[in-house]
């Protein structure tokens, strides 16, 4: 088996800035802030959770009204029973004795919050939450320090976007189910309370799990322990307990305390870890997109990396991310995307040539300049999109490449703040502003070949899809996926 890729190094923007955070157990990135992540503390606090930034600013305080608060061991972001709306996940689970019959988890909508509170006037906010008394199977109790929320378009194509899963906690060893842990439970809740059962699909090989998530896109799931984490990739159409097979590849993490919290971020391209204790340090690690398709190849191998034929695939360079289609009615059409291109596989087809990318452009030199729209005064929040925690302007670049209506971006290294312009009229001025960087971006169509030969008219074979992709595309992963040398 090959070895597992590697993430990035990870670094840190801050301290969690506030005492009232200090037996941090769980961590959740909320969908309806951007940059902002909900806490809870472990046994011992009141029914509420703290909204904190990546660096570590406290921005909130969340009563939790219609909770209890027993032992709160794990929080996750995910949909729920209405449509189109996030929730907040809650898991009351722990139960250091095993004596509880049964535990509890809360569901509430996540709140917006005002702009602007920083660590001395954080908003203090209430939500109602429903609440959901689940017992294990056999009767016995167990502790249980992880949860996640089921989600993204595999999710949604099983039926099971919504479906809560934990992973309980042990030494591995133990006959005694109630101790041993790494059992993978899951249960579906309804959209009002009710009393449960956890439903048991599967053991995992990893004692003391201390935390667990999976990203928003639902294609990684990550486990983590007092001393280690670990990944497994899920391809699109497999239930969650197919995925978590062997013992995941292990990644970065940093050497914490007591480490019992891990959450992936909004937009599934980092992770962040906190230890308990006192003013923590707030982990950030990159997650490059090339990481999910070359865990998919380390764990699975290239002949067996989806349940499916593959039918084609989508490549964008500058984002290092590949897609493997495996839709039983293959791809059929394709959309204008910069950045990307799409590949049938084994078939003979003639397609109508993508937007090629042109470069990024310097706006009245770049460095040291904040985007602007009609003059150097037209500034809107409408106007972009903004992300925070981008570790790089080539990350925020790929934000750029991932918005069909991108005209630009602006990029501020500290705190990591990535603007992605999507005024019509793009990026028409700029504003001097020290440490920003302000780029227009654009893209012409263009027809593109390889060798004289247009890449639409190529019969994808093994043999002159490799050709084709070694030519075009350099990336290792996918050249072995086709069986490219």
């Amino acid at each position: 088996m090959r070895e597992c890729p590697l993430t990035a190094a990870g670094v840190s923007f801050g301290n969690v800035r506030t005492s009232q955070i200090n037996e941090c157990s769980g961590l959740a990135a909320s969908r309806e802030n951007a940059g902002l992540y909900w806490v809870n503390n472990d046994s011992g606090d009141r029914p509420k959770l703290y909204g904190i930034d990546l660096n570590g600013n406290h921005k909130a305080t969340l009563f939790v009204d219609g909770a209890g608060a027993s032992d709160w061991e794990d929080v996750a972001a995910g949909p729920g029973p209405v449509p189109g709306s996030s929730y907040i996940y809650i898991a009351d689970t722990g139960d250091n004795y095993r004596e509880r019959s049964s535990v509890q988890i809360y569901r509430a909508l996540d709140p917006k919050i005002p702009p602007g509170q920083d660590s001395t006037w954080a908003t203090e906010m209430h939500v109602m939450a429903d609440s959901f008394d689940v017992s294990y199977p056999d009767g016995l109790s167990r502790d249980c320090e992880a949860m996640f929320v089921d989600q993204g378009v595999g999710a949604r194509a099983r039926g099971t976007s919504g479906r809560v899963y934990i992973i309980t906690k042990g030494d591995g060893n133990n006959n005694d189910p109630r101790w041993k842990g790494g059992e993978l439970f899951w249960v579906d809740l309804p959209a009002a309370p009710a009393t449960l059962t956890f439903q048991h699909v599967g053991d995992l090989p990893v004692p003391w799990v201390t935390a667990a998530d999976i990203s928003a896109t639902g294609l990684m799931i990550v486990v983590r322990t007092y001393g280690e984490l670990f990944m497994w990739p899920r391809w699109q159409g497999a239930l969650v307990e197919e995925s978590l097979v062997s013992k995941g590849c292990a990644v970065s993490h940093k050497a914490e305390n007591q480490g019992e919290a891990v959450a992936f971020g909004a937009n599934s391209d980092h992770y962040i870890t906190v230890s308990e204790g006192s003013y923590p340090a707030v982990w950030y690690f990159d997650l490059p997109a090339a990481f999910y398709n070359s865990a998919m190849m380390t764990m699975m191998g290239p002949d067996v990396s989806s349940p499916l034929p593959c039918q084609g695939i989508e490549y964008s360079a500058l984002a290092q991310r590949c897609e493997l289609w495996t839709r039983g009615q293959g791809i059929q059409s394709s959309a204008p995307v910069a950045d990307h291109s799409c590949y049938r596989f084994g078939t003979t087809t003639t397609t109508t040539p993508l937007p090629t990318p042109m470069p990024f452009e310097s706006v009245d030199g770049g460095e040291d300049r904040a985007c602007r729209g009609a003059d150097a005064k037209d500034d809107q929040p409408s106007y972009y999109t903004l992300f925070e925690g981008v570790p790089s302007l080539d990350g925020c670049k790929a934000n750029c490449l991932r918005e069909s209506q991108c005209r630009g971006i602006e990029y501020r290294v500290a705190g990591g703040r990535c603007e992605v312009w999507t005024r019509g009229e793009g990026v028409g001025a700029s504003a001097v502003k020290s440490g920003f960087t302000c780029l227009r971006y654009g893209f012409q169509a263009q027809a593109t070949t390889c060798g004289g030969v247009a890449l639409g008219d190529v019969e994808l074979t093994c043999g002159s899809a490799c050709k084709v992709l070694a030519d075009r595309m350099m990336w290792q992963t996918c050249r072995q996926y086709l069986g490219c040398s």
